[in-house]
């Protein structure tokens, strides 16, 4: 776990101490959408790092963190074969 994710669960914790998975995935979807109505390019920066944000936490639920999930996920996705607009 990076340094950032463990400065990002200490305030979500601290923050949001009665938040469910269910509650944080639902911010999730709340911030993937946020992230679709971007208009400038530093909002959309903005909203992906809220994305980050809340998926380190809900991965925490889940005993695992962000830069773990990506690590693992990087490597399956190294071996699939893409188009170059990054499709199966």
């Amino acid at each position: 776990m990076t340094k950032i994710e463990k400065e990002v669960l200490k305030w979500h914790k601290a923050t949001f101490p009665n938040a469910t998975v269910k509650d944080i995935a639902d911010k999730l979807l709340e911030e993937i959408g946020e992230v679709l109505s971007a208009k400038t390019n530093n909002e959309l920066k903005e909203e992906i790092a809220d994305v980050a944000i809340v998926a380190i936490a809900l991965l925490d639920r889940f005993g695992t963190s962000l830069s773990e999930e990506i690590k693992t996920k990087h490597a399956i996705n190294k071996k699939r074969v893409w188009d170059s607009n990054g499709k199966r």
